[in-house]
Order: C-alpha cells, then structure tokens, then sequence
C-alpha cells in the first residue's frame, strides 16, 4: 500500500513536470513574439498584450525553476544526520526561506524587464504569500514545539496551492492554443 507521503512526493514530481511543460508550451507557442522581448529589453513591450505574454513567460519560468530548487533543497536536507528537532527547523525555515526568495525574484523579474503583473504573476504573487505563511506556522508548531496536529492541514495546503499554481500557469498556454487551434479551423474551412 502506498503512504500518502510517498503519493504527494509523486504529485509534486509530476507538479514539476506539468511547470515545465507549461513553460515550453508559453515558449514554443509564442517564439516569434518572446524573441525580440528577451534580446530588445523594455523597449519592446508594446501594450498589455506584450506585458502579458512576457509576465506568463517570466512567472511560469519563475515557478518552475523554484519548484525544482525547492525539491533539491528538500531532499539535501533530509540527507543530513541530525537530530529530529534541529533537521525540522532547518527544513521549514530553509522552506519559508525558499518561498520568500521566490517572492522577491518574480518581484525583481518584472521590474527589471519592465512589464507588468499579469493576473497569473499576481496569483503566484499571493499564494507565494500564503505559502510563506503556512511555513511560518509550520516552523513555530513542528519545528519550535514540536506539535504535530498541523501536519494534515501543512501537506494538503501545499500541495493545493502547488496543483493551484499549475492551473493558473497553464490557462495561459492552453487558452492560447485553444484560440489558434479555433482560428486554424475556420481558416482551413473558408479553403
């Protein structure tokens, strides 16, 4: 039978495989458009639909790249030899550490590109506020006390908003295929 610890640790491996994925679907769908706004700065963001395109990218990259830093990280950790309580702090404050770098760089991406929060940047945004939050909590109950009746509520917050932030990573991506996917259609029936 499997544990639901090992279950969430293959529903984040496959959470990391889906960001990618995403990513490379926002790159491949968009190559002509990403191009100039990767090589030609801030000077080629022309409109909110550039803005959007280029905070999509920028976040979905964001995301994906912490994600896998986040499970390395996790798992050095969990390699070292050390008492239970010491291992806990370490592992929770390395995590609230993680998630408030994360924070900052999708903060600092933006300005430096000089584009705009998308809806999908602001959601990743907040829930990378809550998630911080939860591992605040986390780090005071398990790690400083010891207390373990947070540790349902910690692992299904976490993986709900890991599975939440794959959602609102991939509309984007899958919005737009869908919509070339159509305009493909009806130029192929008016052949």
């Amino acid at each position: 039978m499997v544990s639901i610890d090992t279950a969430l640790k293959a529903l984040g491996i496959l959470i990391i495989k889906f960001e990618i994925f995403a990513f490379i679907m926002i790159s491949i769908l968009f190559i002509r458009e990403i191009i100039p706004l990767l090589f030609h700065g801030k000077s080629n963001i022309k409109g909110e639909k550039d803005s959007a395109l280029y905070s999509c990218l920028l976040s979905a990259l964001t995301v994906a790249i912490f994600h896998i830093m986040t499970s390395e990280v996790r798992d050095f950790i969990f390699s070292f030899d050390w008492e239970k309580m010491k291992l806990r702090k370490l592992f929770y404050l390395s995590m609230l550490l993680m998630e408030c770098v994360f924070v900052l760089t999708l903060f600092l991406v933006h300005k430096i590109k000089g584009c705009q929060f998308s809806l999908v940047a602001h959601f990743c945004f907040m829930t990378s506020s809550i998630m911080c939050l939860i591992q605040l909590v986390q780090l005071y109950f398990r790690g400083f006390l010891g207390l373990e009746f947070f540790v349902p509520y910690y692992k299904l917050t976490v993986v709900s908003i890991n599975l939440l932030v794959l959602v609102i990573i991939s509309i984007y991506p899958l919005g737009s295929l869908y919509r070339i996917l159509k305009l493909s259609k009806e130029k192929y029936k008016t052949l």
